[in-house]
């Protein structure tokens, strides 16, 4: 069938083989998020699972996510953070992002995304965390990127501007019921849990649109 341009989705734990084979055949997508580890992600088995080349050779572009600390939410394996360790903590984990990205094939000039989410802005503590990681993972030749609320990408954009990359997720979309981003996402999440079927395999999975397919890694 003919795909949609630049949709891709993600889901927490990898899919089989099986399904990314059928998918990559019968469905819409491009591209899958693929999660690199930290201390708050749900599953760490993707880099055990399959490396990029393994998923650039089946046909997907990879868009890759570092899921660390998170003001939402509290994570039990997450160092507890404050003023005082902030930006040795930042930098410790955008070196940590470095090395599993590299471990997993994911080549120099790919965008690894912090996965920050929340929903309020983002203390000055947490800023100066996420700094310490922006600098850490530009060290190691990677583009950094954030994957936050609409509201938060308007504060990051107020400190990194367009030298950063954004996904967003905006539900409903963007512009849409007082949701004003201050740019257009780089990669914008638009619908939660989709159970969807393809070349008779089914998951549930969370729907993104990109500019791009993310081939070989690269984003967006």
């Amino acid at each position: 069938m003919d795909k949609l341009l630049y949709l891709g989705f993600d889901v927490a734990s990898p899919p089989s083989t099986s399904l990314l084979q059928a998918w990559n055949t019968d469905s819409p997508f491009f591209w899958l998020g693929y999660y690199l580890g930290g201390c708050c992600v749900t599953d760490a088995s993707w880099p055990n699972t399959y490396s990029v080349p393994t998923l650039n050779g089946l046909g997907w572009g990879v868009r890759a996510l570092y899921v660390d600390q998170q003001i939402a939410v509290t994570c039990p394996s997450c160092t507890p953070m404050s003023s005082c360790n902030a930006q040795t903590l930042g930098a410790a984990v955008g070196q940590d992002a470095v090395s599993l990205a590299g471990q997993v094939g994911l080549p120099a000039g790919a965008t690894i995304f912090l996965d920050i989410e929340g929903g309020d802005l983002l203390p000055n503590y947490f800023l100066t965390y996420v700094d310490a990681w922006v600098t850490a993972v530009r060290a190691g030749n990677y583009v950094p990127g954030f994957y936050v609320t609409y509201t938060v990408q308007n504060q990051l954009y107020g400190i990194y501007a367009g030298n950063v990359l954004y996904w967003v997720a905006a539900i409903p979309c963007p512009n849409v019921q007082g949701n004003t981003p201050i740019q257009e996402p780089n990669v914008w999440q638009f619908a939660l849990g989709q159970s969807l079927s393809y070349g008779g395999y089914s998951l549930s999975v969370d729907v993104d649109v990109a500019p791009s397919t993310g081939s070989g890694g690269i984003a967006p």
